[in-house]
């Protein structure tokens, strides 16, 4: 497997003047095109007539949805009755349209698909590397995200059951939270 220099481009864009929103957005956008199976596509075509539309719907699919414009009016009377005025209400139906919504789906055969299971994977294999490294350092792995392992160490617990078992501290990226510790990893083999 070739080393790629991903790492240096996402730490350049993190460094950058943009919004922690649009860091975040562009390496996942990225990633869900990857996972991009099939392509989808909506078509609309509108008609004054239903059986041209049934035409079409006969010859393409789809679905006709027939939309009318109408109106509700209030009209007063006067109650027979009562000898009082009352609201009723009316309501009058203009011209109908009708819309024809055709949805096409093709499966795609040459995606991109192989490669986003690829990074998944390398990213799951350096998660069990660094649990694994935890657990011989003594450290019990209270949960495992998908990038990242929550331990209850503090940093300085951390950084001195790591000196006890020779480990550089840098193998580990600390983010110090109120109740769990997220630790992501740095290994890089």
């Amino acid at each position: 497997m070739i080393e790629s220099n991903s790492k240096q481009h996402i730490d350049k864009l993190y460094k950058s003047d943009l919004a922690t929103c649009h860091k975040k957005f562009i390496p996942n956008k990225n990633i869900g095109i990857l996972e991009k199976k099939c392509n989808k596509k909506h078509i609309s075509r509108i008609f004054k007539d239903y059986n041209e539309a049934l035409s079409f719907q006969l010859r393409y699919g789809g679905r006709i949805y027939p939309i009318t414009d109408s109106k509700t009016v209030a009209i007063q009377e006067l109650d027979d009755i009562d000898n009082c005025m009352i609201t009723k209400y009316k309501q009058t139906h203009g011209e109908t349209i009708y819309v024809l919504v055709v949805n096409v789906q093709r499966e795609l055969t040459e995606g991109f698909t192989p490669i986003k299971t690829l990074i998944y994977d390398i990213q799951i294999l350096k998660i069990y590397r660094l649990y694994k490294l935890l657990v011989s350092m003594n450290v019990k792995p209270l949960g495992i995200k998908t990038d990242c392992i929550q331990i209850r160490e503090s940093v300085k617990q951390l950084r001195k059951k790591a000196t006890r078992a020779n480990i550089t501290s840098d193998v580990f990226k600390i983010k110090e939270t109120n109740q769990t510790m997220p630790v992501k990893s740095r290994l890089t083999k």
